[in-house]
């Protein structure tokens, strides 16, 4: 079976439990403030800025541990030794790199757009491993129907990476594609990247 969680954290607001926001020494006295403003950030005070990122970091602490929490069910389980496991995100959010906050108002700096892709196979195996190759979130559902052996007779954009997970196999693909929809769009071979606004 496939079980497919999309967690909405961290993302914004950023309004983790306070438990989570005290593991970060958090020292903020003013009104509420857990949302980037999407603009430069010389409107904020070192302080503000510094809060955005304490509860940004309480935030992903608290989605980290309700994983773990998941994690240790299916080891109850006894089911997570074989499963595949993929962590993945759509963006990166900026909270003062390039003098910015927020997402898809920017340039698509790697901040931004170059976002893990994290894989737990079957077995453990290759556990700790890395590889460089170019991948995509489009790769997702084929990896998927790869590793569930399901054919499929349309053409995707996507390729499986099944190959690069097991075997450090290469890539098809010489570059890729990213940016936001109506705005700056991006190509890279994952040494260059060029940026067109």
């Amino acid at each position: 079976y496939v079980l497919w969680i999309e967690g909405f954290d961290p993302h914004e607001p950023f309004d983790c439990a306070l438990e989570y926001l005290e593991m970060y020494n958090d020292q903020w006295d003013g009104p509420r403030n857990h949302w980037t403003s999407y603009n430069w950030t010389d409107e904020y005070s070192p302080e503000a800025l510094q809060h955005l990122r304490n509860q940004y970091a309480g935030t992903l602490t608290q989605a980290d541990e309700y994983l773990g929490r998941l994690f240790d069910e299916m080891e109850r389980q006894g089911t997570f030794d074989d499963a595949l496991i993929i962590l993945t995100t759509d963006h990166g959010h900026l909270i003062g790199e390039h003098g910015a906050s927020g997402k898809n108002r920017w340039q698509v700096w790697n901040e931004l757009g170059n976002i893990p892709f994290v894989a737990k196979l079957p077995g453990n195996q290759h556990a700790g491993e890395r590889r460089d190759q170019l991948t995509q979130n489009i790769d997702v559902m084929p990896t998927l129907m790869d590793f569930f052996d399901i054919d499929y007779d349309h053409p995707i954009h996507g390729e499986t990476l099944k190959g690069v997970l097991e075997n450090n196999d290469p890539v098809n693909r010489q570059a890729a594609i990213y940016g936001w929809f109506g705005m700056p769009v991006n190509v890279t071979d994952g040494r260059y990247t060029y940026f067109r606004a």
